[in-house]
């Protein structure tokens, strides 16, 4: 599932796909280009007061450095040296791989040839192998055949190019190369089969931590699952399959509300009901536009698509997926209530979230289609408390619209414009 995520990441941005893989590791210096090293000195912040010709009284003659104890020393080379026994590089094919190219780093030197296998290497695909820090050559063998059998679908599916809608254009319109690590693909095809990989080993998984008894491992199971069918979503385009994939983490995380004690599982509760609201959200939006992809607050106003023109069945399906949704953003919402009062201020790691949860549900509960005039107008009621609150909460606590961990500024304004805006539609009802 990691790989799952990391293949998003490169597509989508990848300069910042290329520095996670490289991590923290320093650029190799250029060659001929002299280490300037570290000058030792016994020197101390009490020195510093005394002046150079007070130091020189004291210390008597200046100290003799030799080989063995020189002034100067290169910590830049015993990094360099350890780094060869901490990280694993690789090689394609028998050239010298950089990271940049996606073979995990430089080629190794001094391999001991025995017969077709060499020590200390180990081989994921015909021509392609890492050198590892530390070998052992019957654990390693096992290891090699296995990631061989695992990766044997993903290999020639993974230099296939992105999707059309996925290719990074620059300022005049070329297609930017894309560059990965090779566990990653860019390719719908590379990235489904990553899923089949992930998802093989979570359901085994599943079967050994059973819920009864493994709450915590079942439950987090079920979550990163969900968030492969997630991840997978960033490069679907048929609506049905993606319809297909919200439905089923519906089905995966919604039944755990009816088992998890909410005192207990607090986290877990939370966690899970804001993401089964949002799963229904965009159902929801998926139905009544007609296409795949998440409405953020302010992209329209609150008035009906004006493409949509709803049949009886049509318009109680998309009333059942915004009241299920409602539920559930509701179930979340009340869980920071103590004893059913309304906190006056969240803290900053929930605020967003919080936040979130409360526009969302203004907004769909004026999405509700073929209600009667009294019910409509009670909706509307609702979504404008809902607003006016959220306005006061802002009034009263305005970090929430300044601090950038929150993050909520855009949304509170159109808050505030639609509690100017709701007054005179709920006029226009009745």
């Amino acid at each position: 599932s990691t790989r799952l995520k990391f293949a998003k990441t490169c597509v989508e941005h990848p300069s910042n796909g290329e520095q996670v893989w490289s991590g923290s590791r320093k650029a190799a210096p250029k060659v001929g280009e002299p280490s300037e090293g570290t000058r030792l000195t016994f020197e101390c912040a009490a020195d510093a007061a005394q002046g150079a010709k007070a130091k020189q009284e004291e210390s008597g003659k200046p100290i003799e450095w030799d080989t063995i104890f020189p002034e100067v020393v290169h910590l830049e080379d015993e990094e360099a040296q350890d780094n060869r026994l901490a990280e694993e590089t690789g090689t394609d094919g028998g050239k010298e791989a950089t990271p940049a190219a996606g073979s995990a780093g430089e080629a190794g030197e001094g391999c001991i040839e025995l017969g077709r296998r060499s020590v200390g290497w180990l081989e994921y695909a015909p021509g392609e192998r890492v050198r590892l820090p530390v070998h052992f050559r019957r654990l390693h063998s096992m290891v090699e055949r296995r990631i061989q059998r695992a990766n044997a679908g993903f290999i020639p599916l993974r230099e296939k190019p992105p999707p059309p809608h996925l290719v990074l254009e620059d300022e005049e319109g070329n297609a930017v190369p894309s560059r990965h690590p090779a566990c990653v693909g860019p390719s719908f095809e590379a990235a489904r089969e990553l899923f089949r990989l992930a998802n093989h080993y979570q359901l085994k998984a599943l079967g050994y931590f059973l819920l009864e008894g493994w709450v915590t491992e079942h439950v987090r199971i079920l979550q990163e699952v969900s968030q492969m069918y997630r991840t997978l979503l960033f490069w679907e385009q048929d609506h049905k399959r993606a319809a297909a994939m919200k439905r089923r983490r519906l089905r995966m995380l919604a039944p755990l509300l009816e088992v998890l004690n909410p005192k207990v599982y607090v986290a877990f509760w939370r966690q899970i009901s804001f993401e089964v609201a949002e799963v229904y959200q965009q159902l929801y939006d998926l139905k009544v536009r007609g296409k795949l992809g998440e409405s953020a607050l302010g992209d329209d106003d609150d008035d009906e698509p004006q493409d949509f023109r709803a049949t009886v069945k049509l318009a109680a399906r998309c009333n059942d997926l915004s009241k299920q949704s409602l539920k559930y953003y509701t179930t979340f919402i009340e869980s920071y209530h103590t004893e059913g009062k309304v906190p006056d201020r969240i803290d900053d790691d929930n605020c967003q979230v919080y936040l979130t949860a409360r526009v969302n549900r203004a907004r769909l509960r004026t999405k509700t289609r073929g209600l009667s005039r009294e019910d409509l107008i009670d909706a509307h009621k609702l979504a404008l408390r809902e607003y006016e609150w959220l306005v006061d909460y802002k009034r009263r606590n305005p970090e929430c619209a300044t601090k950038p961990e929150i993050g909520m500024s855009r949304e509170l304004a159109l808050c505030e414009e639609m509690v100017g805006m709701l007054p005179s539609k709920l006029s226009q009802i009745a």
